[in-house]
């Protein structure tokens, strides 16, 4: 029962893509947990030039 358990939960996890794969940020992120002291902006959407 354990194994049939395992295989389910392993072929749903293969089935769900994280979005940190979806970038490549996973890779990175299993290489280093970074410096705090440097920080990024993120720009999730189109950006409107009126804004500026």
């Amino acid at each position: 029962m354990q194994v049939k358990i395992k295989a389910l939960l392993s072929s749903i996890q293969d089935a769900y893509m994280n979005p940190t794969d979806l970038i490549g940020l996973t890779v990175l992120m299993e290489r280093t947990s970074g410096r705090p002291e440097i920080l990024i902006g993120l720009i999730d959407g189109p950006v409107s030039k009126e804004n500026c």
